[in-house]
């Protein structure tokens, strides 16, 4: 028990090497097979526990300790699956708009994994996060009840954040700013501040396009190929455990790259002297035979406008 909630400790703490022994202890020790049995084990313990120390409470540690548990068995069984987003396709995919969010489902690509992007304006001091599936748990006299009812992200700060919505959210759903989805639904867990707020928007927007991308490429690579100069939309790095290399296919100009890292994100800073850049963007692609079928394919940004001076001097323009 205590080593459930030491691995509690390190994955809130952000550090993901003492996190992932925790996790190889933990299937080694108990020769539990599925999530679900770790968390009544859990749940067990922690109703013994709550008889010979009543100051625990029992509902605050099941709401914290209980997922954190459950994610990293889940992500120990899943290999520590990792996505590497490069600098090239984080500064485009960062400010692409979804256009029609739709009401599809949003896709994991697994039940638990660790996300990694470079630092930037967009997420502030964040570099990393974790994707995971949330179990409810409600203790009550003689048992519990359990559902797979939230996913969540921690933003590993120097106050790690929060940020969860409900399982099987749509896309329109995680896009809607004005939404409460970002609020802290468990005992003992911090609520977000306002400033934190346009933050976890930000991560939404990203982490949907982000997934969106690696579900449009197709099924993951299985294993890992020798890197090559040939353009892979995903790239499997190792053999030993799924790390993914997300976007390194997508280059960005120079001037492209400087205008997109000095930009808020306000499009009213993306206007130039000659030139536009046209945002990022999905596009309900013909595919298959006879282009009868459609398959939703991400538009880099890019420079619009025309070459000549003294007629760009001419005309006005706006960024779409």
């Amino acid at each position: 028990m205590r080593e459930a909630f030491n691995a509690g400790l390190a994955m809130a703490q952000g550090d993901f090497a003492s996190w992932k022994d925790h996790g190889k202890q933990l299937l080694a020790r108990h020769g539990l097979h599925r999530t679900e049995e770790v968390v009544a084990w859990l749940c067990d313990e922690l109703a013994v526990l709550s008889v010979h120390t009543p100051s625990i409470s029992l509902e605050e540690v099941a709401g914290e300790t209980v997922p954190f548990i459950s994610a990293l068995y889940d992500w120990t069984k899943a290999g520590f699956p990792h996505f590497s987003l490069t600098e090239d396709f984080f500064n485009a995919i960062g400010v692409t708009d979804f256009g029609d969010p739709t009401d599809e489902p949003v896709h994991m690509p697994f039940d638990a994994f660790s996300i990694a992007f470079p630092k930037s304006h967009l997420l502030g001091d964040t570099t990393r996060a974790f994707i995971y599936r949330v179990p409810s748990v409600r203790l009550q006299q003689g048992g519990y009840d359990m559902v797979w009812k939230l996913t969540r992200a921690t933003l590993l700060t120097a106050d790690p954040i929060f940020t969860q919505w409900p399982r099987g959210i749509t896309r329109r759903e995680l896009l809607d700013e004005a939404s409460l989805i970002d609020s802290a639904t468990v005992p003992g867990a911090r609520p977000l501040d306002p400033a934190e707020t346009p933050l976890t928007a930000r991560l939404r927007t990203l982490l949907l396009n982000v997934m969106s991308y690696i579900e449009s490429s197709g099924p993951l690579p299985t294993k890992a190929r020798e890197r090559s100069d040939a353009p892979a939309a995903v790239e499997r790095l190792t053999e030993a455990r799924p790390v993914f290399d997300v976007g390194r296919v997508v280059k960005l100009d120079g001037g492209l790259r400087q205008a997109m890292q000095a930009s808020s994100g306000d499009k009213a800073r993306w206007k130039l002297a000659q030139k536009f850049i046209v945002r990022g963007h999905w596009r309900m692609q013909a595919v298959g035979e006879g282009r009868a079928m459609r398959r939703r394919t991400w538009i880099a940004p890019f420079w619009k406008g025309p070459e000549n001076v003294a007629e760009a001097l001419s005309r006005t323009y706006a960024v779409e």
